[in-house]
């Protein structure tokens, strides 16, 4: 007789709560449409498996591989039955070689069908992909004519380790997609000064193409509001108001600010930067 989908019982990865989408978060991998089939080609033993490509229709909203910086924050597989059965994180570094980046804990999950969401806590990187680590016996693959698998069995593909696959898997697909929550506050580096004018540059790193504004009592930002990619921008900063009298009259004055940040694909973040201004006064004769 079948079962219906259920989480295992008694494993401590299966005892955080369920965890579903948030607002702007981006699911990856497989939609979960293909029923499982197979442990073939390579996961009869211990294995890692991942899809190199998927077809239109078995791939999940956001893709196969992360189309943002940020965080993993649960993950689901269609399978038979998967007891101790892991989410990775890959990073591939061309052709079939793959550096392992992260892994969750274990899941058990009695099949077969769909399980519920399994709450974990992984960074992942634009063009990372996602795989699982799965004992032998369970039957994590779909038939599909226009699969593409890869797998790592001797042994399964440790984190930290790059290496190229053991073998593929044409006509399979690996059943296990990831929600994944962008990372939407900045970091902040470097500060320039111009004590001549009492102004300063920041450096600032955003994390995903997004839109940004800025705010402030006593403060002036001046920086993009649209970014189209990651990457390093920089701010102006200069003292308006009290802050700028303070500024004159003593030769320093501390301002802070507020970047607000809108990943393209994510919910909004604040992140707060505090500073002092230095202006070089004027020598009394």
């Amino acid at each position: 007789m079948r079962r219906k989908g259920l989480l295992a019982p008694g494993l401590v990865a299966m005892a955080l709560a369920a965890a579903g989408p948030a607002q702007g978060a981006v699911t990856i991998g497989n939609n979960l449409t293909t029923t499982e089939a197979t442990n073939m080609p390579g996961c009869n033993i211990a294995c890692t498996a991942t899809n190199r490509t998927l077809p239109p229709t078995s791939t999940a909203p956001g893709g196969v591989t992360s189309p943002v910086n940020g965080t993993v924050t649960s993950w689901r597989l269609r399978a038979n039955a998967a007891p101790s059965v892991r989410l990775r994180v890959l990073r591939p570094g061309g052709g079939t070689t793959f550096t392992g980046v992260a892994t969750s804990g274990p899941a058990g999950f009695a099949g077969p069908g769909i399980s519920g969401p399994i709450a974990t806590s992984l960074p992942i990187q634009v063009g990372d992909g996602i795989g699982l680590d799965s004992p032998n016996g369970n039957l994590i693959f779909g038939s599909n004519l226009l699969g593409d698998t890869l797998f790592w069995n001797a042994p399964p593909l440790a984190d930290g380790s790059q290496r190229a696959a053991d073998g593929s898997g044409p006509m399979v697909e690996v059943l296990v997609q990831a929600t994944i929550e962008p990372t939407n506050t900045v970091t902040f580096g470097a500060i320039t000064r111009n004590k001549k004018q009492g102004t300063a540059t920041v450096a600032m790193t955003v994390p995903n193409a997004g839109q940004l504004s800025y705010s402030g009592t006593g403060v002036n930002v001046t920086g993009p509001v649209t970014v189209a990619a990651p990457g390093e921008v920089q701010l102006a900063i200069s003292a308006i108001g009290k802050k700028r009298k303070k500024l004159k009259r003593k030769g320093k004055a501390g301002v802070s600010f507020t970047v607000t940040f809108t990943p393209t694909l994510g919910g909004t973040g604040n992140s707060n930067e505090s500073l002092t201004l230095r202006k070089k006064l004027k020598q009394k004769k």
